[in-house]
Formats: structure tokens, C-alpha cells, sequence
């Protein structure tokens, strides 16, 4: 790395000079040092080698607090000319969800429930958190209808020392493709679910027991649901808008006769936009989708991974200019901690690096491919 140009030339700009000898902090031309780089996997590790090159040659740079990461939108809103820029997938969640609530009302005739506003949001909000959560426990193997059913029923440590709730749950599991048993726990002094999966068109073999439900993700994603309304039978959105364009009301004619040709039933004066529509959904996820399309509709979504598919005015305008971009700052609090990370990732041996990717693989949240 430091036979780099691109390396020597940031080692002349900053002054301090590098090394043991030549290093002093003194010297540093400038105490806010920002890493701007692009929102794509190419950019990450363009991001982590210049990290790499502060932590191991200039320590007491990161030490004073001078490094920064500017943090580029990845994602521009336009609605007509009106333009927002929205920094991540999250933020972009929010936006639309946001967007789409704000004249929509759900109803849940099974309990005679509405929701909407400002409740509705949260509501939406935690749905796309359990969406994530069950997601997560789903990528360790574990069938998603079964899954989805503990966390209906509650499931907890306490849950498995009851038999016969087992057996009923056991019995609502399986199908034609899916055999689900009760078997002693002996271990935990419990009971556990034996499944024998065949959905796939091989066998498959899961034990679901005390330690599924006491794992970090599975009590995440339990507590989550805890906080959410039974959402059981159908669930109706109201306020939703037709698609089709706008019509003039049916007596507009019969009310007029005369009317000149500006004001008939094709003037715009007289046009009127379709009643609301009811949409009926019968699923968390159908609802989930739901609001994020509809969301969407009308405005136009760019997703930035390089700096450079932005023009000039709009780099200054969301990363650059210092009244409204956002940057992170660089600290080491457990050196101990850090110098692990970087020997990890960045070091000379390929074998913890390759076991810290497969210790990891089925915790990665934002993989771009």
C-alpha cells in the first residue's frame, strides 16, 4: 500500500509525514480528513484499505479525532421537480411508508379495529422488522410456516414443558409433505418438535427445542411480534387510490344540456378523481407490500453507487457542503478490539479472514452483489 502514488501523494498533502521517525502530529495540515468513497462494495473496500492505512501508519491521527466518513445518499426521490435525497435502505422504508399512510386507514373486521396516522406507521414499521427478523431466523434452516407459528403461539423456554400444546401445534404443522412429532428433551428436562420436511422434494430434518427459542434471534423477533395486533382473516385498506384516470360525475351532463364546449364533461373544470377504493389483503406480508408500492407510486426512485453518476451541484448540494451533509467519525475506543478487526480482514493469512466471512455469512443485513 504505501508504494501506491495515490498513497504518497495523501502522505505529502497531510505533512505530518509517516514512519517513527518522520511522523509529528504537529506538522498535520489539516484536522478534519474526510473518506469519501462510493456506496457499493468497491467503495466499502476502498473505504476499509484507507482505515487500514490511518490505524496501522498514523494512529494518532484516528487518536485526535481527525478522520471522517462522509456518508453520500444512496437513493434520490423525485416527485415532479421536487427532488429528496434519502441516505439508505432504511431511510428509504421510512419515506414511503410515511408516504403512503398518510389518507389510508387499515381495518381488521375480525376485531373491529382501525388504525392509520401516526399508529398505523409504527405499525407498518415493526411488520418490516418482523419481515427482517423472521428472515434471519429462516436463513439458519428453519421452515418459515413453523417458525411463524411459534412466535403466533408465544413460544418461549416455559412453552416446551407443556405436552400437550405440543402435540396440538404438532398436529396443525403437518401435511402431506411435513411430519412434525413431540419427542422428550431429556437434556433440558423439556419437550421438542422432531420435523421431517419434504417440501422441497428431499428430506430435511430439523429439532426445534429450547435452545431455538432462547437463541438472540428467535427472542428478537418474539419480542417484536409481542408489540404488534393480532392480524387474523382479512384485513382492509381504505382510501386507496383507482387506478385509471380522472372521470366527470355521471349528471354532469344531464345537468347541463346547454353547456358551452369548456365546460362539458371533458373540461378539466368539470372532472373529478375516481372515489376511494377498499383493497382487501389477507397476509402480514400482503400488507407490508402493500403500503411500500403504493408508496412508490408517482415518484421516481435513483439509486446512487458511485459518486460519480452524480454531477457536480448535486455532490456539493447532499455530501459535500458543509450546512447540511452528514459525516461519521472515526474513533478507536478498544484498540485491543480493533486490532484484531484489521489483522482479520486486512492482514497477510487467508484463513481467519475466510472463518470470520463463514462465522458471518448468516448475519449480513446489506449485501450488494
Amino acid at each position: 500500500m504505501l508504494g501506491s502514488d495515490e498513497i504518497k501523494t495523501m502522505i505529502a498533502a497531510l505533512g505530518c509525514g509517516i514512519g517513527a521517525e518522520d511522523f509529528d502530529i504537529g506538522k498535520l495540515r489539516y484536522h478534519r480528513i474526510i473518506i469519501m468513497t462510493d456506496a457499493d462494495v468497491d467503495g466499502s473496500h476502498i473505504r476499509t484499505l484507507l482505515l487500514t492505512f490511518f490505524y496501522r501508519q498514523l494512529p494518532s491521527v484516528i487518536e485526535n479525532g481527525y478522520i471522517y466518513i462522509a456518508q453520500p445518499p444512496l437513493f434520490r426521490v423525485k416527485r415532479g421537480k421536487a427532488e429528496t435525497y434519502i441516505k439508505d435502505e432504511r431511510d428509504l422504508e421510512l419515506y414511503l411508508i410515511k408516504r403512503a399512510a398518510e389518507a389510508r386507514v387499515v381495518r381488521i373486521p375480525e376485531t373491529n379495529t382501525e388504525i392509520a396516522g401516526p399508529d398505523l406507521e409504527r405499525l407498518l414499521h415493526k411488520m418490516i422488522a418482523h419481515q427482517k427478523f423472521l428472515h434471519m431466523v429462516e436463513r439458519r434452516g428453519y421452515p418459515r410456516e413453523i417458525v411463524e407459528a411459534l412466535v403466533t403461539a408465544g413460544a418461549d423456554r416455559e412453552y416446551f414443558a407443556d405436552k400437550d400444546k405440543l402435540e396440538g401445534l404438532s398436529q396443525t404443522l403437518t401435511s402431506a409433505t411435513r411430519t412434525v412429532t413431540v419427542r422428550r428433551d431429556e437434556e433440558h428436562n423439556r419437550y421438542q418438535l422432531n420435523v421431517d420436511d419434504r417440501s422441497n422434494g428431499y428430506p430435511r430434518q430439523h429439532t426445534i427445542g429450547v435452545d431455538f427459542v432462547t437463541a438472540p434471534d428467535y427472542r428478537t423477533l418474539l419480542a417484536n411480534r409481542r408489540d404488534m395486533p393480532v392480524l387474523t382473516g382479512e384485513i382492509i385498506v381504505s382510501g386507496a387510490e383507482p387506478d385509471g384516470p380522472e372521470v366527470a360525475p355521471e349528471s354532469s351532463a344531464e345537468a347541463a344540456p346547454e353547456a358551452p364546449a369548456a365546460a362539458t364533461a371533458a373540461s378539466p373544470a368539470t372532472r373529478v378523481k375516481k372515489a376511494p377504493l377498499d383493497v382487501r389483503l389477507h397476509s402480514l406480508n400482503e400488507l407490508v407490500d402493500y403500503f411500500l408500492d403504493a408508496g412508490k407510486k408517482g415518484v421516481a426512485i435513483n439509486r446512487y453507487k458511485g459518486l460519480g453518476e452524480m454531477n457536480p451541484e448535486q455532490l456539493w448540494e447532499t455530501t459535500m457542503d458543509p450546512a447540511v451533509r452528514t459525516l461519521l467519525q472515526v474513533r478507536a475506543e478498544d484498540h485491543t478490539e480493533a486490532d484484531l478487526m484489521f489483522t482479520t480482514l486486512m492482514g497477510d493469512q487467508v484463513e481467519p479472514r475466510r472463518k470470520f466471512i463463514e462465522d458471518n455469512a448468516l448475519d449480513v443485513k446489506n449485501l450488494d452483489v
